[in-house]
């Protein structure tokens, strides 16, 4: 068998729930092809799911290397564990390189509502994390920006739920950081 059938089995066995033998067939496939992404990029999700955090971050990154960097869920994955170790910096990092590809998204896509929704969720994070390391100022002004494009998003879509919930996410993290 190959690397991709030994993955394939494992994502099947994954969406089966049978994350013994998902993690097994996922090894199998590294074990072939030590530089398959997606098999780096699942075995990072099955660790951290089950609290494994240092060996998720040993994946998310393995799959972001085989990528060339390219891999914005791997990235995203990696800031979330970072962020769980405590480990702002490199999380505050990674947060701030899926910031530069959402605004690279937008300016090759335009500003389409899913762009604009993606860039307003980087914000989010980015700002998250700035207010954990006590950048008070860095984290109003990416709640700010992402507030801004939350009105934008609810008042061109006022009927997708959603976006209104976003504006009122925004205002209120805008509220909690000044109390």
């Amino acid at each position: 068998k190959s690397a991709a059938s030994f993955y394939g089995l494992g994502f099947a066995e994954y969406q089966r729930k049978d994350l013994a033998k998902a993690r097994l067939n996922f090894d199998k496939a590294l074990g072939l092809d030590p530089k398959l992404a997606a098999a780096h990029y699942n075995l990072g999700f099955l660790d951290y799911e089950a609290g494994n955090l240092e060996s998720a971050v040993k994946h998310f990154e393995a799959a972001l290397a085989a990528k060339g960097g390219d891999y914005p869920e791997a990235r995203y994955n990696l800031a979330v564990v970072l962020g769980d170790l405590g480990r702002w910096e490199e999380a505050g990092a990674a947060y701030q390189e899926s910031l530069k590809i959402s605004r690279q998204i937008c300016a090759s896509v335009g500003e389409t509502p899913e762009a604009l929704r993606d860039l307003s969720i980087s914000l989010d994070n980015v700002g998250n994390v700035a207010q954990a390391m006590g950048r008070w100022e860095d984290a109003g002004s990416a709640y700010d920006e992402g507030l801004k494009i939350a009105r934008r998003l609810a008042k061109f879509c006022p009927e997708i739920v959603e976006y209104s919930n976003l504006l009122l996410w925004f205002e209120d993290k805008l509220r909690d950081l000044k109390d």
